[in-house]
């Protein structure tokens, strides 16, 4: 409990807080109200971050978990760079490459030519600190898992060869730029961006800057 609480105290203080209210509301009455709430909280400077080496894998790590389930799934996962670190936003775009719509790679790949998978999904975990990188795909009845795995790798690998073409991440960026904005319309997206610009970037207006990392990838 003494652990819990010194770590509380050391960096659950106002001047390791992002606040963002929005919405319709008086401005000076909101001020009033985070005086209140939070003026008199003691706040020490918080430690300076920890700054931890990329994590690296030795070899492959292969888990197997058995259930009563009808149908086998794959998972696949890699170690990727952190949010809004070089290559996080090439490998949404990847992703999208990869499995958004019935012309991408692992689709017609392994649902449509090969009839291998029921579905198919690959996706980029962003964190602060690390990421992963996704594939996941539920097995077509009597497909073995082994299989399934070959010829998603080989996709995997084909595109780490040869990239992508310029069709391709047109078509992801279009997809994430439509989103992108979608995901602005709402109130509370919008506070949430502001929030984890100030607090990943130290700027809370960043939303075109987050944007253009998807914008100006290249093949």
């Amino acid at each position: 409990v003494d652990d819990v609480k010194a770590f509380f105290a050391t960096w659950y203080v106002p001047k390791n807080l992002t606040l963002v209210v929005a919405g319709d509301f008086e401005k000076d009455a909101a001020k009033e109200l985070v005086e209140k709430y939070f003026g008199k909280m003691a706040s020490p400077t918080p430690p300076a971050r920890p700054a931890p080496p990329p994590v690296v894998l030795p070899g492959e790590v292969r888990e197997t978990m058995e259930d009563d389930v009808e149908l086998g799934k794959l998972i696949i996962v890699w170690h990727s760079p952190a949010h809004f670190a070089p290559g996080d936003a090439e490998l949404d775009l990847a992703a999208a490459t990869l499995h958004s719509g019935k012309a991408s790679r692992l689709y017609k790949s392994l649902v449509y030519d090969k009839r291998l998978a029921q579905s198919v999904s690959a996706y980029q975990s962003s964190q602060d600190l690390g990421s992963t990188f996704t594939i996941e795909a539920i097995a077509r009845p009597g497909i073995a898992l082994a299989d399934l795995e070959k010829a998603t790798l080989v996709e995997v690998d084909r595109l780490v060869a040869g990239g992508v073409t310029q069709a391709e991440l047109d078509r992801a960026k279009n997809q994430y730029e439509t989103g992108f904005v979608a995901r602005l319309q709402a109130l509370q997206s919008r506070a949430t961006s502001l929030a984890t610009y100030e607090g990943s970037l130290g700027e809370p207006d960043s939303a075109q800057r987050d944007l253009d990392r998807y914008l100006g990838a290249t093949p």
